[in-house]
């Protein structure tokens, strides 16, 4: 059974580029033998997606993906709502003045 869903699975693959007509090995990355530097690029993308967390993690990066159309709908929102109280109050002081 493949075990990609699992947290930090990804991590822990190696991976082997061959070249496909002669079948030499062009690159092996191991994590085992992986530095520091390659160690925080590997964990890019599993924290990036969530991956690394299971599935509340997932869960987690879905719900702030969400926050950003939201946020922009209710300042639209917000935005509607004062420039008609605005526009409101342009013309109560309009006609107090005539």
């Amino acid at each position: 059974m493949d075990d990609v869903d699992r947290p930090g699975s990804l991590l822990q693959r190696v991976c082997i580029v061959l070249d496909r007509y002669t079948g030499k090995v062009i690159d092996l990355d191991d994590p085992a033998e992986a530095g520091p530097g390659e160690i925080f690029t590997h964990w890019q993308w599993p924290l990036h997606s969530g991956q690394a967390a299971g599935l509340p993690g997932r869960i987690l990066v879905c719900l702030t993906g969400l926050a950003c159309p939201l946020l922009f709908v209710t300042g639209v929102i917000r935005w509607c709502q004062k420039r008609r109280a605005y526009r409101f109050k342009q013309r109560s002081l309009g006609s107090l003045v005539r």
